[in-house]
């Protein structure tokens, strides 16, 4: 018989709706509301289920935290700008943009 996982490992269960595989980990409370976060991977077989959740589990002990959502526009030209857009553009260009983008 199965035992039960330890408190803080995460959870595995299959969907009966979609026939997929989900992995959920426990995330830290949110900061602010203090609502409890969680994140929620799906892979079609057990064994991918199984790997995504040792490497989320190793990447939030790696980092604290793990993002949950899809980042707001705003979130996203940030990130563009100051990773993506660097390596890309001359500096007039991001200037540029730069103004446009902050309006």
């Amino acid at each position: 018989m199965a035992s039960r996982r330890g408190a803080g490992e995460g959870s595995l269960a299959k969907n009966a709706t979609t026939g997929l595989w989900e992995v959920r980990i426990e995330l830290p409370p949110d900061p602010l509301t203090a609502a409890r976060r969680q994140k929620v991977v799906r892979r079609k077989n057990k064994s991918d289920a199984i790997e995504q959740m040792r490497k989320l589990k190793s990447e939030l002990t790696t980092r604290g935290d793990l993002p949950t959502g899809i980042p707001t526009v705003a979130q996203w030209t940030d990130f563009w700008q100051k990773n993506i857009d660097i390596t890309r553009s001359k500096a007039k260009t991001r200037a540029g943009r730069r103004i446009h983008l902050s309006q």
